[in-house]
């Protein structure tokens, strides 16, 4: 087999596996056998075993030795220890930000708004999934305007985690317009570079948030 062929093949079993995790086929903590995988896609184990290798790397699987390959679980203590580093470092990420922002980008801003709700509508079956990513989108491209360089990178891996978190997840995101009414309040501010009324809004809505993930998945 060629290498370009065995690409294809591993490639196929990533995505495979990947949207049977991001539709909730795949539960968190779930065996992931090498046989059962290479005969419903009908390649070789070694294809499996690459595509794994690949998930693992990107956190959706973790590999146990002598045991194989299980999907991913993300704690409460993971999510709480994201939400509290959001808290604490976010508001003043945001606020170093607002004065770097140009007026371009936060007209780009509303319209990530304005649009926010036609893409949660397009994606109803994994519609939590939609929104922590749109919320990482988001922020990133607000904290990608802080000086601290080492500030947008714990954010970052937090954001992804919450991604991660939502793909590994079942939950259905209950109060997704008080969140996007929420981050327009948030864009408002930035437009008006209104610092003090800014620093008080982002941390409200994380505030919102995590509530809305607590109430929505752990505490069902």
């Amino acid at each position: 087999m060629t290498p370009k062929n065995d690409k294809i093949n591993w490639t196929k079993v990533y995505l495979w596996i990947k949207s049977g995790i991001e539709s909730c086929r795949f539960n968190m903590g779930m065996p992931m056998p090498e046989s059962y995988i290479a005969k419903e896609t009908g390649v070789s184990r070694t294809s499996v075993r690459e595509a794994l290798r690949v998930l693992a790397n990107e956190g959706y699987v973790k590999i146990v030795p002598f045991k194989g390959a299980f999907v991913s679980d993300i704690s409460i203590e993971d999510v709480r220890d994201i939400f509290e580093i959001r808290k604490l470092i976010e508001p003043y990420a945001v606020i170093s930000a607002v004065g770097r922002i140009p007026d371009a980008e936060i007209k780009r801003l509303e319209a990530w708004i304005d649009a926010s709700p036609e893409k949660l509508e397009k994606e109803k079956s994994a519609v939590f999934s939609c929104a922590l990513r749109l919320e990482g989108e988001f922020y990133s491209a607000i904290v990608a305007y802080t000086p601290n360089r080492r500030i947008g990178e714990i954010l970052s891996e937090c954001y992804s985690k919450l991604k991660l978190f939502a793909d590994l997840s079942e939950q259905a995101f209950a109060d997704i317009g008080s969140i996007v009414k929420s981050n327009a309040e948030i864009v408002e501010c930035i437009r008006r570079r209104d610092c003090a009324r800014l620093k008080q809004c982002v941390y409200i809505h994380i505030v919102e948030c995590e509530e809305a993930v607590m109430k929505g998945y752990f505490m069902r």
